[in-house]
């Protein structure tokens, strides 16, 4: 048997047929008093509680009398069915009027079996101890917060479904499997009313998951995750809240310029990795870039093209993205070839071929998304149908890493 609610109830009841015991005063006009043992104690033998249940609560129904006369309890809890090896003792409790007599004993160790009686003392004079019951304690288990891992604090999430992906949490103690409890709201509170979208997700290798089925509007919210072991019933502290930004973006539905008008719908094959700021460049790279399955190279005049770096912007926080990749990169060239931060509206969008964005210059603090398309895409080079990355999106001027942001900022 397995009690949910703590703190749990040991209970001494009284046998129809019990033990007796006569108190005689030394007073003669002072009369004696019989009282019985408590001998059969609910919750029942090999009762087992979970560690996370203590502190236990021991309840003696109070003992019954032929007469008046003060009435204190002993209780003792052994790890032993001799009572040599005694974990808690206590004498002298007071009896409650009400019938019941309740107390708090200390948090016992896990995994290990204990036994325990009581006995009523009338006048000062100790009755016979109850019958030994016994009572299991599982092994104890702890469970460490989940970390957050993306959308991480201060970033912008894709799309009106964003994926919240949580580092799984570190356990002792035999806990069972684990599952994940994502919670999504516009308050860092958290308060009733501000959840938008929960999840319970079962744990995934190394990192844990969840999508909400509804969509989320533009806008800031705050996630946080709770790792939670439903069998033993015990959960860890939530996480750390996150802050992060949601960004409705899909890029078949932007305006695709000086590239080719199909590239949006070209399978995505590889992912960025990093976007460094520094302040004679902003260095993108992706996970296919040098490593044995790197993307490759492309004819081009008389050498090669690997891969053309591009930018998606939304000026003004419109809600209409245009995206356009822009650099050529060979394979082995500096990632630092992009251009000055500072510099992208003239260097990048500086004619008619970037109409709608002529001279956009990007300002601290605004998402823009960094992409970048197999080989040389610049004019529209290549209408064929090829590869490309995500879109990562990160604040102008503020580093991303592996689906992260950090705030690191370009010094002037």
């Amino acid at each position: 048997m397995v009690l949910s609610r703590f703190p749990l109830t040991l209970t001494a009841a009284i046998a129809g047929v019990a033990l007796g015991v006569a108190c005689s005063s030394p007073n003669p006009n002072t009369p004696s008093v019989s009282f019985v043992t408590p001998t059969a104690q609910t919750p029942s033998n090999n009762t087992t509680f979970n560690y996370a249940d203590q502190p236990l609560s021991l309840r003696i129904l109070n003992a019954v009398k032929t007469g008046s006369a003060t009435t204190t309890y002993s209780v003792e809890v052994a790890s032993d069915a001799g009572f040599n090896n005694k974990v808690f003792t206590k004498d002298g409790i007071a009896e409650d009027p009400s019938g019941a007599t309740s107390f708090t004993i200390g948090v016992l160790s896990g995994n290990a079996t204990y036994f325990w009686h009581s006995r009523a003392v009338v006048t000062n004079v100790p009755g016979v101890f109850s019958a030994t019951q016994t009572f299991f304690i599982r092994p104890q288990i702890t469970i460490q917060p989940p970390g957050i891992f993306s959308p991480a604090n201060g970033t912008s999430a894709v799309g009106a479904r964003p994926t919240f992906t949580a580092n799984d949490a570190a356990t002792t103690g035999p806990a069972s499997t684990l599952f994940y409890n994502f919670q999504v709201a516009t308050a860092s509170s958290f308060a009733a009313g501000t959840i938008v979208a929960t999840g319970v997700i079962q744990e995934q290798p190394n990192q844990t998951s969840f999508t909400p089925s509804a969509d989320l509007g533009a806008g800031a919210y705050f996630w946080r995750v709770q790792a939670q072991d439903l069998t033993n019933n015990i959960s860890s502290p939530f996480s750390s809240v996150s802050t992060f930004n949601v960004v409705p973006f899909d890029m078949t539905q932007a305006t695709i310029l000086d590239n080719p008008p199909n590239e949006a719908s070209w399978p995505v094959t590889t992912s960025i990795t990093s976007i460094i700021f520094t302040p004679i460049s902003f260095e993108v790279d992706f996970d296919r870039r040098t490593s044995a399955d790197r993307w490759p190279d492309f004819p081009f005049g008389s050498g090669s093209i690997q891969y053309t770096l591009g930018m998606c912007v939304n000026p003004g926080g419109a809600g209409h993205w245009y995206c356009s990749a822009v650099v050529l990169f060979w394979f082995g060239r500096d990632l630092d070839a992009s251009t000055p931060p500072e510099y992208v509206g003239q260097n990048w969008f500086y004619d008619a071929r970037w109409a709608p964005i002529l001279g956009y210059q990007p300002v601290a603090g605004e998402v823009v998304g960094l992409f970048v398309v197999q080989g040389p895409q610049r004019d529209g080079q290549d209408t064929t149908v090829l590869e490309r990355s995500n879109v990562a999106f990160t604040p102008w001027l503020t580093d991303y890493s592996l689906g992260t942001a950090s705030v690191r900022r370009i010094k002037r």
